[in-house]
């Protein structure tokens, strides 16, 4: 099994979706099987396709089996399944739309995909195939743990010629040296697979024949010589007589996996800031959201203890008015039996006296609470529901304020803060006009 991405994606919708669910190969050939779509929508990918204003719309590419390799239908979907896993980084088809297509006329499977780049929910461009190395590593390592699941043979890249460009300077680094060995022996665990190698002299043969020199060999090893630099391979493959089994094909390490879990992981992290809005704050913004979080509460806790003061004046505020009316209702109510009687009102200096003393300790309770409180002025009866309304929706403008980062929103916020700000003024005013005519 192999995976391939073409070199595509710059047409319409019609180009690539019509591709695949054509009778007839990319040569006019009509197909001996028709295609069958294993999973996807063909109009709705074609629409997705040719919404995309970017010029890059769509990743374009095969799953191919060998001819020996034949997997169930169940076994197919586990295979897309796998490679979705790996590939849309946590996102679902819900945001990631794709298309499988089974083609089987070669005589062996292939699962052509066409994904566009796009992500359905933020509208932002997406490439599941980015450019790069790690990228192409992290393909390869995805399409060998596949094979490696169903008891494929890993593919081994660029099996037919064995790559000696290394110059002189890179083969003194050992790093450099033990990565060439690697391929090299990957490449002749494929020529044995293959019948090609049998014996010590045909790996010679071969080893010749890619531009290493024989510099020695013995029981179990054979040196090679490349720019004057001398290369060991040692073991069963290079012994006078050697015993190839399919054990002895390369398989994937534990570290070869870790790897693939941390790629798998790196573009989950990725997808999830790109697309997710998982973005990191910087430092200004959150001491801003700091400073402005602190300040906010503590306004909200000074507006809180002031209204908690005045809510105590106006109560006693509206006791005073009761005594007051209370008193004036006794009073007329007196001089009325009077007048009746054709008497003067019996008002007592004593008893005026006692009200007035009242009355005068306790505005000086209301005055003391009212100049405790912070800017907020004593309120009458009338205008004290009016004062708490407002006193609340200044401490919800001032929560919203906190939790605003757009400074568009900040602004209007700030607006409105005024203009309730500036009716408490007018508030205060009136009560201070007020409290003036009821000293004459």
């Amino acid at each position: 099994m192999i995976i391939n991405i073409f070199d595509a994606g710059v047409s319409n919708g019609s180009g690539p979706v019509n591709y695949v669910l054509s009778d007839k190969d990319h040569t006019g050939k009509t197909r001996s099987v028709k295609p069958e779509i294993l999973e996807g929508d063909a109009d709705l990918t074609r629409d997705i396709i040719d919404s995309i204003k970017n010029k890059n719309k769509y990743t374009s590419g095969v799953i191919s089996f060998r001819k020996n390799e034949n997997l169930t239908k169940s076994q197919l979907f586990e295979v897309i399944d796998s490679f979705k896993q790996a590939l849309y980084g946590g996102l679902g088809d819900d945001r990631i739309n794709g298309l499988f297509v089974l083609h089987r006329d070669k005589g062996f499977n292939e699962i052509h995909f066409v994904i566009p780049k796009i992500d359905l929910q933020s509208k932002k461009a997406l490439n599941i195939s980015p450019p790069g190395q790690q990228n192409q590593h992290f393909f390869r390592l995805l399409q060998n743990s596949l094979n490696e699941k169903y008891g494929f043979d890993l593919v081994i890249p660029n099996r037919n010629k064995l790559e000696t460009s290394i110059n002189e300077v890179h083969m003194k680094n050992r790093k450099s040296i033990a990565i060439f060995k690697a391929s090299a022996h990957e490449r002749i665990l494929f020529e044995f697979s293959k019948g090609r190698l049998k014996t010590q002299d045909d790996v010679i043969k071969y080893f010749e024949k890619n531009n290493l020199k024989l510099s020695n060999k013995g029981c179990n090893f054979i040196t090679v010589e490349y720019n004057n630099i001398k290369i060991r391979f040692g073991g069963n493959l290079y012994s006078k007589n050697p015993l190839f089994t399919k054990n002895d094909m390369p398989r994937l390490t534990s570290r070869d996996y870790e790897k693939l879990e941390w790629y798998k992981e790196q573009r989950q992290i990725f997808f999830n800031k790109r697309y997710n809005h998982e973005y990191k704050t910087t430092t200004r913004v959150s001491r801003i959201s700091s400073r402005i979080s602190s300040e906010a509460v503590r306004r909200v806790s000074q507006i809180s203890s002031n209204n908690s003061r005045l809510q105590q004046a106006v109560n006693i505020i509206t006791r005073n008015s009761a005594i007051r009316n209370e008193e004036k209702s006794r009073l007329d109510s007196q001089y009325l039996n009077t007048n009746s009687r054709g008497e003067e009102p019996r008002v007592t200096t004593k008893n005026v006296e006692c009200k007035s003393d009242k009355l005068s300790r306790q505005q000086n309770e209301v005055k003391n609470i009212s100049d405790s409180s912070v800017k907020q002025p004593s309120l009458g009866a009338d205008n004290s529901s009016k004062f708490v309304s407002l006193g609340c929706s200044l401490t919800e403008l001032y929560v919203q304020l906190a939790n605003a980062f757009d400074f568009a929103t900040q602004a209007r916020i700030r607006a409105r803060i005024i203009d309730i700000e500036i009716q408490l003024g007018i508030l205060k005013q009136e009560e201070e006009r007020k409290s003036v005519k009821l000293k004459f």
